[in-house]
Protein backbone atom coordinates (compact mmCIF):
# COMPACT_ATOMS: atom_id res chain seq x y z
CA UNK A 1 0.00 0.00 0.00
CA UNK A 2 3.24 2.29 0.01
CA UNK A 3 2.99 5.17 -2.33
CA UNK A 4 5.36 8.22 -3.11
CA UNK A 5 3.75 11.44 -2.22
CA UNK A 6 4.13 12.85 -5.59
CA UNK A 7 2.45 16.40 -5.88
CA UNK A 8 0.79 15.86 -2.65
CA UNK A 9 0.64 19.13 -0.81
CA UNK A 10 1.26 18.84 3.01
CA UNK A 11 -0.38 21.78 3.82
CA UNK A 12 -3.36 21.11 1.87
CA UNK A 13 -3.22 18.05 3.90
CA UNK A 14 -3.18 19.29 7.16
CA UNK A 15 -6.21 21.95 5.85
CA UNK A 16 -8.50 18.32 5.52
CA UNK A 17 -7.31 17.56 9.50
CA UNK A 18 -8.38 21.03 10.82
CA UNK A 19 -12.03 20.87 8.80
CA UNK A 20 -11.67 16.96 10.34
CA UNK A 21 -10.24 17.59 13.10
CA UNK A 22 -12.16 13.73 14.97
CA UNK A 23 -10.40 12.16 11.73
CA UNK A 24 -6.99 13.25 12.61
CA UNK A 25 -5.48 10.27 13.89
CA UNK A 26 -6.92 8.15 10.95
CA UNK A 27 -5.45 10.78 8.52
CA UNK A 28 -2.15 11.01 10.22
CA UNK A 29 -1.93 6.70 9.83
CA UNK A 30 -2.97 6.89 6.32
CA UNK A 31 -0.15 9.19 5.68
CA UNK A 32 2.20 7.47 7.76
CA UNK A 33 1.38 4.56 5.92
CA UNK A 34 1.14 6.22 2.33
CA UNK A 35 4.16 8.83 2.43
CA UNK A 36 6.38 7.71 5.10
CA UNK A 37 7.74 9.51 8.29
CA UNK A 38 9.44 12.63 6.76
CA UNK A 39 6.35 13.36 4.51
CA UNK A 40 4.18 12.95 8.03
CA UNK A 41 6.31 15.39 9.75
CA UNK A 42 5.73 17.63 6.50
CA UNK A 43 1.97 17.49 7.36
CA UNK A 44 2.12 18.00 11.30
CA UNK A 45 4.53 21.10 10.95
CA UNK A 46 1.99 22.68 8.24
CA UNK A 47 -0.38 22.55 10.35
CA UNK A 48 0.73 22.90 13.66
CA UNK A 49 -0.61 26.49 13.52
CA UNK A 50 -3.53 25.11 12.91
CA UNK A 51 -5.93 22.10 14.37
CA UNK A 52 -3.75 19.04 13.59
CA UNK A 53 -1.97 19.76 17.05
CA UNK A 54 -5.17 20.59 18.59
CA UNK A 55 -7.06 17.29 20.80
CA UNK A 56 -9.25 15.20 18.84
CA UNK A 57 -12.57 15.70 18.52
CA UNK A 58 -14.39 12.80 20.71
CA UNK A 59 -16.66 10.80 19.09
CA UNK A 60 -19.10 12.04 21.45
CA UNK A 61 -19.50 15.51 20.53
CA UNK A 62 -20.51 14.83 17.35
CA UNK A 63 -24.14 12.62 16.50
CA UNK A 64 -23.50 9.19 14.79
CA UNK A 65 -25.12 9.43 11.95
CA UNK A 66 -22.49 12.51 11.40
CA UNK A 67 -19.54 11.04 12.54
CA UNK A 68 -19.72 8.68 9.57
CA UNK A 69 -19.90 11.22 7.10
CA UNK A 70 -17.01 13.36 8.04
CA UNK A 71 -15.13 10.22 8.39
CA UNK A 72 -15.69 9.47 4.56
CA UNK A 73 -14.94 12.94 3.53
CA UNK A 74 -11.62 13.73 5.20
CA UNK A 75 -10.33 9.99 4.37
CA UNK A 76 -11.70 10.44 0.38
CA UNK A 77 -9.88 13.64 0.52
CA UNK A 78 -6.62 12.36 1.64
CA UNK A 79 -6.58 9.44 -0.69
CA UNK A 80 -6.91 12.14 -3.22
CA UNK A 81 -4.36 14.00 -2.12
CA UNK A 82 -1.51 10.67 -2.02
CA UNK A 83 -3.01 9.34 -4.93
CA UNK A 84 -3.48 6.00 -3.06
CA UNK A 85 -6.97 3.74 -2.27
CA UNK A 86 -7.49 2.41 1.18
CA UNK A 87 -9.32 -0.10 2.86
CA UNK A 88 -11.41 1.65 5.13
CA UNK A 89 -11.11 -0.79 7.92
CA UNK A 90 -7.74 -0.29 7.69
CA UNK A 91 -7.59 3.47 7.61
CA UNK A 92 -10.17 3.88 10.44
CA UNK A 93 -8.44 0.99 12.92
CA UNK A 94 -6.86 4.03 14.73
CA UNK A 95 -3.89 4.13 17.53
CA UNK A 96 -5.47 1.21 19.52
CA UNK A 97 -5.25 -1.22 16.89
CA UNK A 98 -1.19 -0.57 16.41
CA UNK A 99 -0.93 0.12 19.63
CA UNK A 100 -2.22 -3.35 21.28
CA UNK A 101 0.01 -5.41 19.10
CA UNK A 102 2.93 -5.48 20.89
CA UNK A 103 1.14 -6.24 24.04
CA UNK A 104 -1.70 -7.72 23.72
CA UNK A 105 -5.33 -5.79 23.46
CA UNK A 106 -5.56 -2.63 24.45
CA UNK A 107 -8.15 -3.47 26.47
CA UNK A 108 -6.62 -5.55 29.00
CA UNK A 109 -5.98 -9.03 27.18
CA UNK A 110 -2.99 -11.41 28.20
CA UNK A 111 -0.20 -10.61 26.07
CA UNK A 112 1.17 -12.91 23.35
CA UNK A 113 3.24 -15.06 24.17
CA UNK A 114 5.52 -13.56 21.84
CA UNK A 115 6.05 -10.18 21.83
CA UNK A 116 6.87 -8.72 18.22
CA UNK A 117 9.03 -6.30 20.43
CA UNK A 118 11.05 -8.42 22.35
CA UNK A 119 14.54 -8.75 20.72
CA UNK A 120 15.58 -12.68 19.69
CA UNK A 121 15.86 -14.96 22.66
CA UNK A 122 19.56 -15.73 22.73
CA UNK A 123 20.19 -11.93 23.56
CA UNK A 124 17.44 -11.46 26.09
CA UNK A 125 19.40 -14.62 27.53
CA UNK A 126 22.69 -12.55 27.83
CA UNK A 127 21.18 -9.32 29.17
CA UNK A 128 19.12 -11.14 32.09
CA UNK A 129 22.83 -13.14 32.58
CA UNK A 130 24.39 -10.23 33.24
CA UNK A 131 21.97 -8.24 35.08
CA UNK A 132 21.96 -5.58 32.53
CA UNK A 133 18.27 -4.22 33.40
CA UNK A 134 19.08 -4.10 37.23
CA UNK A 135 22.44 -2.10 36.28
CA UNK A 136 20.71 0.16 33.58
CA UNK A 137 18.32 0.72 36.12
CA UNK A 138 21.22 1.90 38.77
CA UNK A 139 22.87 4.21 36.31
CA UNK A 140 20.22 6.09 35.83
CA UNK A 141 18.72 6.27 39.56
CA UNK A 142 22.49 6.67 40.81
CA UNK A 143 22.47 10.36 38.99
CA UNK A 144 19.09 11.19 40.33
CA UNK A 145 20.01 10.21 43.48
CA UNK A 146 17.97 13.24 45.75
CA UNK A 147 14.80 12.29 44.57
CA UNK A 148 15.55 8.89 44.40
CA UNK A 149 16.60 8.42 47.93
CA UNK A 150 13.37 10.63 49.69
CA UNK A 151 11.54 7.50 49.57
CA UNK A 152 12.91 5.23 52.50
CA UNK A 153 12.20 2.03 51.08
CA UNK A 154 14.23 3.15 47.62
CA UNK A 155 17.07 4.39 50.17
CA UNK A 156 17.12 1.05 52.47
CA UNK A 157 16.86 -1.06 48.86
CA UNK A 158 19.90 1.58 47.19
CA UNK A 159 22.24 0.64 50.74
CA UNK A 160 21.49 -2.94 50.71
CA UNK A 161 23.27 -3.44 46.94
CA UNK A 162 26.30 -0.75 47.14
CA UNK A 163 24.49 1.87 44.97
CA UNK A 164 26.01 5.70 45.68
CA UNK A 165 25.64 9.02 44.40
CA UNK A 166 26.80 9.34 40.92
CA UNK A 167 29.25 12.83 41.03
CA UNK A 168 27.83 14.17 38.00
CA UNK A 169 23.60 14.00 38.12
CA UNK A 170 21.16 14.36 35.45
CA UNK A 171 21.59 17.66 33.75
CA UNK A 172 25.08 18.37 35.31
CA UNK A 173 28.46 19.08 33.89
CA UNK A 174 29.79 16.14 33.20
CA UNK A 175 26.87 13.95 32.75
CA UNK A 176 25.84 14.45 29.12
CA UNK A 177 29.19 12.59 27.92
CA UNK A 178 28.34 9.59 31.03
CA UNK A 179 25.37 9.51 28.89
CA UNK A 180 26.12 9.29 25.52
CA UNK A 181 29.16 7.45 26.41
CA UNK A 182 27.17 4.42 28.48
CA UNK A 183 24.73 3.85 25.68
CA UNK A 184 27.59 3.63 23.40
CA UNK A 185 29.41 1.11 24.79
CA UNK A 186 25.97 -0.81 25.31
CA UNK A 187 25.87 -0.72 21.59
CA UNK A 188 28.83 -1.84 21.08
CA UNK A 189 29.51 -4.66 23.38
CA UNK A 190 26.17 -6.09 22.13
CA UNK A 191 27.35 -5.90 18.23
CA UNK A 192 30.35 -7.04 18.83
CA UNK A 193 28.64 -10.33 20.96
CA UNK A 194 25.73 -10.47 18.66
CA UNK A 195 27.36 -9.83 15.01
CA UNK A 196 24.56 -11.52 12.76
CA UNK A 197 22.13 -9.46 14.88
CA UNK A 198 24.07 -6.16 14.45
CA UNK A 199 21.32 -4.53 12.30
CA UNK A 200 19.23 -4.37 15.48
CA UNK A 201 21.09 -2.11 17.05
CA UNK A 202 21.67 0.59 14.40
CA UNK A 203 19.02 2.94 15.13
CA UNK A 204 16.40 4.21 13.05
CA UNK A 205 17.26 6.60 10.28
CA UNK A 206 14.43 8.91 11.44
CA UNK A 207 12.80 8.34 14.26
CA UNK A 208 8.97 7.86 13.77
CA UNK A 209 6.56 10.60 14.24
CA UNK A 210 3.25 8.67 15.19
CA UNK A 211 2.64 5.02 15.90
CA UNK A 212 2.70 2.34 13.06
CA UNK A 213 2.63 -1.44 12.98
CA UNK A 214 6.82 -1.42 13.50
CA UNK A 215 7.04 0.56 16.27
CA UNK A 216 3.93 0.86 18.39
CA UNK A 217 2.88 4.21 19.90
CA UNK A 218 0.61 7.14 20.45
CA UNK A 219 -0.89 8.36 16.76
CA UNK A 220 -1.14 11.73 18.01
CA UNK A 221 1.53 13.99 16.61
CA UNK A 222 4.66 14.19 18.61
CA UNK A 223 4.59 18.54 20.70
CA UNK A 224 5.95 21.39 18.01
CA UNK A 225 9.31 21.39 20.29
CA UNK A 226 9.74 17.72 19.96
CA UNK A 227 9.26 17.68 16.62
CA UNK A 228 11.83 20.53 16.47
CA UNK A 229 14.40 19.08 18.53
CA UNK A 230 14.34 15.97 16.00
CA UNK A 231 15.08 18.80 13.13
CA UNK A 232 17.39 19.95 14.86
CA UNK A 233 19.15 16.55 15.20
CA UNK A 234 18.60 15.71 11.92
CA UNK A 235 20.39 18.74 10.92
CA UNK A 236 22.80 19.60 12.63
CA UNK A 237 24.70 20.93 10.31
CA UNK A 238 23.11 24.03 10.78
CA UNK A 239 22.96 23.49 14.67
CA UNK A 240 26.38 21.81 15.86
CA UNK A 241 27.61 25.37 17.02
CA UNK A 242 24.83 25.53 19.39
CA UNK A 243 26.60 23.07 21.48
CA UNK A 244 30.46 23.62 23.01
CA UNK A 245 31.01 19.86 22.94
CA UNK A 246 29.82 16.10 23.78
CA UNK A 247 28.71 17.29 27.29
CA UNK A 248 26.61 19.67 26.38
CA UNK A 249 24.82 18.21 23.47
CA UNK A 250 24.49 14.83 25.66
CA UNK A 251 22.31 16.98 28.48
CA UNK A 252 20.57 18.57 25.93
CA UNK A 253 19.48 15.90 24.07
CA UNK A 254 18.81 13.50 27.52
CA UNK A 255 17.10 15.93 30.03
CA UNK A 256 14.90 18.83 30.71
CA UNK A 257 17.29 19.23 34.02
CA UNK A 258 20.55 20.76 32.33
CA UNK A 259 21.02 24.24 31.47
CA UNK A 260 18.95 26.70 28.99
CA UNK A 261 19.10 26.17 24.85
CA UNK A 262 17.67 28.43 23.04
CA UNK A 263 13.45 27.47 22.04
CA UNK A 264 14.89 27.68 18.55
CA UNK A 265 16.27 24.26 18.81
CA UNK A 266 13.41 22.59 20.58
CA UNK A 267 12.68 20.59 23.29
CA UNK A 268 15.85 19.69 26.10
CA UNK A 269 15.22 16.01 26.93
CA UNK A 270 14.23 14.26 23.71
CA UNK A 271 15.50 11.28 24.71
CA UNK A 272 13.52 11.41 28.26
CA UNK A 273 10.02 12.40 26.24
CA UNK A 274 10.98 9.51 23.66
CA UNK A 275 10.83 6.92 26.45
CA UNK A 276 7.64 7.78 27.80
CA UNK A 277 6.05 8.74 24.21
CA UNK A 278 6.50 4.83 23.41
CA UNK A 279 5.91 3.52 27.00
CA UNK A 280 3.29 1.00 27.11
CA UNK A 281 2.17 0.12 30.85
CA UNK A 282 0.92 -3.20 29.56
CA UNK A 283 4.00 -4.68 28.26
CA UNK A 284 5.88 -6.52 30.04
CA UNK A 285 8.54 -4.83 27.92
CA UNK A 286 7.53 -1.58 28.20
CA UNK A 287 10.04 1.54 27.11
CA UNK A 288 9.18 3.36 30.88
CA UNK A 289 10.89 0.44 32.71
CA UNK A 290 14.72 0.37 32.61
CA UNK A 291 15.01 -2.86 34.00
CA UNK A 292 13.28 -4.45 31.01
CA UNK A 293 13.01 -1.79 28.20
CA UNK A 294 16.71 -3.45 27.10
CA UNK A 295 14.57 -5.99 26.22
CA UNK A 296 12.50 -4.20 23.97
CA UNK A 297 13.74 -3.73 19.99
CA UNK A 298 12.56 0.32 19.98
CA UNK A 299 14.83 0.58 23.04
CA UNK A 300 17.71 0.24 20.71
CA UNK A 301 16.25 1.91 17.74
CA UNK A 302 15.97 4.63 19.80
CA UNK A 303 19.48 4.75 21.51
CA UNK A 304 21.73 3.38 18.23
CA UNK A 305 19.71 6.61 16.80
CA UNK A 306 20.98 8.74 18.97
CA UNK A 307 24.46 7.32 18.55
CA UNK A 308 24.73 7.97 14.83
CA UNK A 309 23.70 11.74 15.88
CA UNK A 310 26.15 11.77 18.42
CA UNK A 311 28.80 10.62 15.60
CA UNK A 312 27.25 13.16 12.92
CA UNK A 313 27.83 15.93 15.88
CA UNK A 314 31.50 14.79 16.95
CA UNK A 315 32.34 14.84 12.70
CA UNK A 316 31.19 18.21 12.43
CA UNK A 317 33.26 19.35 15.62
CA UNK A 318 35.73 17.28 13.78
CA UNK A 319 36.33 15.08 17.22
CA UNK A 320 38.50 12.17 17.31
CA UNK A 321 38.44 8.61 19.45
CA UNK A 322 41.84 9.71 20.54
CA UNK A 323 40.68 12.11 22.28
CA UNK A 324 41.67 11.77 26.06
CA UNK A 325 38.37 12.90 27.43
CA UNK A 326 36.06 10.68 24.93
CA UNK A 327 38.81 7.31 25.73
CA UNK A 328 38.34 8.05 29.52
CA UNK A 329 34.39 8.61 29.00
CA UNK A 330 34.40 5.04 27.36
CA UNK A 331 36.23 3.39 29.88
CA UNK A 332 34.58 5.16 32.44
CA UNK A 333 30.93 4.08 30.72
CA UNK A 334 31.87 0.51 30.72
CA UNK A 335 33.50 -0.22 33.80
CA UNK A 336 30.35 1.51 35.23
CA UNK A 337 28.09 -1.57 34.00
CA UNK A 338 29.91 -4.80 34.36
CA UNK A 339 28.46 -6.07 31.10
CA UNK A 340 30.20 -9.49 31.00
CA UNK A 341 33.38 -9.99 29.05
CA UNK A 342 34.04 -8.91 26.03
CA UNK A 343 34.18 -11.20 23.13
CA UNK A 344 37.00 -9.03 21.69
CA UNK A 345 39.16 -6.24 22.99
CA UNK A 346 38.23 -2.82 21.12
CA UNK A 347 39.80 0.31 21.60
CA UNK A 348 38.35 2.62 24.40
CA UNK A 349 36.45 -0.35 26.03
CA UNK A 350 37.45 -2.56 28.98
CA UNK A 351 35.29 -4.70 30.96
CA UNK A 352 34.44 -4.07 34.53
CA UNK A 353 36.74 -6.41 36.52
CA UNK A 354 32.84 -8.10 38.10
CA UNK A 355 32.81 -9.71 34.96
CA UNK A 356 28.77 -10.14 35.72
CA UNK A 357 25.85 -9.40 37.71
CA UNK A 358 25.97 -7.50 40.75
CA UNK A 359 22.43 -7.72 41.46
CA UNK A 360 21.13 -10.88 43.80
CA UNK A 361 17.48 -10.11 43.51
CA UNK A 362 15.11 -8.00 40.83
CA UNK A 363 14.49 -4.51 41.72
CA UNK A 364 11.36 -4.36 43.74
CA UNK A 365 8.43 -2.32 41.79
CA UNK A 366 8.66 0.96 44.08
CA UNK A 367 12.24 1.38 42.66
CA UNK A 368 11.21 0.77 38.96
CA UNK A 369 8.34 3.16 40.24
CA UNK A 370 10.54 6.00 40.41
CA UNK A 371 11.74 5.98 37.12
CA UNK A 372 8.48 5.42 35.39
CA UNK A 373 6.24 7.96 37.09
CA UNK A 374 9.05 10.00 39.30
CA UNK A 375 11.98 10.21 37.88
CA UNK A 376 12.96 12.81 35.15
CA UNK A 377 11.41 9.98 32.81
CA UNK A 378 8.30 10.34 35.06
CA UNK A 379 8.55 13.96 34.67
CA UNK A 380 9.18 14.07 31.03
CA UNK A 381 5.27 12.52 30.38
Amino acid sequence: MLAHAGGADPSAIAKVISHHPSERDQILNLVQTSAGNAFTQQVVAAGQAATVAAPPVAAADAPKDQSKKREDAGLTAVDEQLGVKTDSKTASAGPESTHASASGSAHGSPAKKTDPLMMPPEIVAYEKKYDMGNQHLEWHTERQWDSFIKDPSNAAFAKKHGWKRAAAQEGQKGNGLEFLAMHRSMIQMMKATFPKDSPLFDGWDTPPLIGDAENPGPSTPMTPAALKAIDTLMHLDQHADAFADDDEFGIWLETSLGPAHSPDLGMAGLHNYMHNRLANDKSPITMGDPTVNIENKMFWRLHGWIDKRWDAFRALKKETDEQPEYEQAMKDAAAGMHMGPMPMPMKGMEMGTSGGATHSEPAPAHVREFMMNGGSWGDAK
